[in-house]
């Protein structure tokens, strides 16, 4: 920590600015929070902390110039989220969103993953390994791993619930060249479905119990920086009598 800090103490100090912002949406856009001034700190501390040669994912070309892509630094690790929710009075943990903002920008880019959510029912804590698939059920606590700033992302309105994906199975494997995108996925209708696209994992499982060929959902994870699951929500999952 003490290599970041200066990093820290910056999160720290734009949080505390959150508090003296108008909390009119079109005030906290993340367009508008780059026209702050405190905004260029931030900038200098991440363009230390994180150089483009070690963390190109953070950075983007414009004019020929490699830059700080804010959208990355605000939308994708949920520090703009944060600052929109300190502006309009809510009680945010402003220590933990430092922790988690320094580890979004310090750590490599993680491998995406494809993750398919199936219909079925399996023990918690199932682990299994299917060739280069894992087929898992995570508890909430998990999940909350994957997702960067997870304690934002309980208090944002319409925020992502874990507990109704908790426990549920997920079929993942790695998929280091897949482009990694904010739109959402819930549904994914492009390309072949992905029962024919994953069938070497899904064949076993069908040989075993036929309902789980069925895939609800398909998904990409970075796992501490993107998780594309968003509305409509995932329906709560039954809870066996």
């Amino acid at each position: 920590m003490s290599k970041h800090l200066p990093l820290h103490e910056a999160v720290l100090s734009w949080l505390e600015h959150a508090h003296h912002l108008s909390p009119h949406p079109h005030a906290i856009t993340d367009e508008a929070l780059t026209d702050l001034p405190e905004w260029e700190a931030l900038e200098e501390a991440v363009s230390t902390a994180a150089p483009r040669d070690e963390h190109p994912d953070l950075y983007t070309k414009i004019n020929g110039d490699r830059i700080l892509n804010y959208r990355t630094l605000l939308a994708e690790s949920s520090l703009g989220a944060a600052t929109r929710l300190i502006a309009q009075g809510t009680d945010v943990p402003e220590s933990e969103v430092a922790d988690s903002f320094v580890a979004f920008c310090a750590h490599p880019a993680p491998v995406p993953e494809r993750w398919l959510l199936l219909n079925g029912d399996f023990p918690q804590g199932t682990r299994i390994r299917l060739g280069q698939y894992t087929l898992q059920t995570f508890t909430e606590d998990a999940l909350r791993q994957v997702i960067p700033m997870p304690t934002v992302e309980g208090l944002k309105p319409g925020g992502l619930d874990l507990g109704l994906i908790a426990d549920a199975p997920f079929l993942h494997v790695p998929e280091p060249d897949r482009k990694v995108s904010r739109r959402p996925t819930w549904f994914d209708f492009t390309g072949p479905r992905a029962e024919t696209q994953h069938w070497q994992a899904l064949l076993p499982l069908m040989l075993w119990d036929e309902e789980l060929l069925r895939v609800d959902s398909v998904f990409t994870v970075q796992r501490g920086r993107s998780f594309d699951l968003r509305p409509p929500p995932c329906p709560p999952r039954s809870t066996p009598t």
